[in-house]
């Protein structure tokens, strides 16, 4: 690598070649931060219980990769996003809870996931992305949502024209697109 990761995406990246993680590819040409990325999924759950991540380290999870960002120097440790089947157990664990009734119901519906963004832009910090729009109506009907969630649309072209709920206290987001 001609540039130098940060010590603690270091101790990462040391971590990730330990558990038997490839590195596929390195992006340490020209202006842009140093990127690494993995060939498998990063293994966030054992690289928590080894290494205190804290600002300006944080992870991010959008689109098809994940991984670790230096919010101060750009730099990243990146893999695959894990697939979203294996994602459930951690949505059940950081979703806001009074989101967690309209994400099992749209399960239920038979909606699936197509990803999940973290962070989802500046002010949402958790967003659960369905394939199928968001089954507004029966979510209403069958659900007493507390009054902190409430409906949202982005109809603006510049960003995915998607519709869903948002929590008020902790600026989750559970959406999908619209019609």
């Amino acid at each position: 690598m001609k540039q130098n990761l940060t010590a603690s995406l270091q101790a990462i990246y040391d971590l990730e070649l330990t558990l038997g993680n490839v590195v596929a590819r390195v992006n340490d040409s020209g202006p842009l931060p140093l990127v690494v990325v993995f060939k498998e999924p990063i293994h966030r759950a054992r690289i928590e219980s080894a290494t205190k991540i804290e600002p300006p380290l944080k992870w991010y999870s959008v689109g098809a990769f994940a991984g670790y960002v230096s919010e101060d120097t750009g730099q990243s440790v990146q893999g695959p996003a894990p697939a979203i089947a294996d994602a459930t157990e951690e949505i059940r664990r950081k979703l806001a809870p009074n989101l967690q009734a309209i994400y099992d119901l749209e399960l239920s519906l038979g909606n699936s996931l197509d990803r999940i963004e973290e962070p989802a832009g500046d002010r949402c910090p958790f967003a659960v992305i369905f394939k199928s729009p968001m089954h507004k109506g029966k979510i209403e009907s069958a659900l007493s949502l507390p009054p902190s969630v409430k409906w949202w649309e982005c109809r603006d072209s510049h960003y995915p024209i998607q519709g869903g709920y948002a929590c008020e206290e902790t600026h989750h987001a559970i959406a999908g697109p619209l019609r």
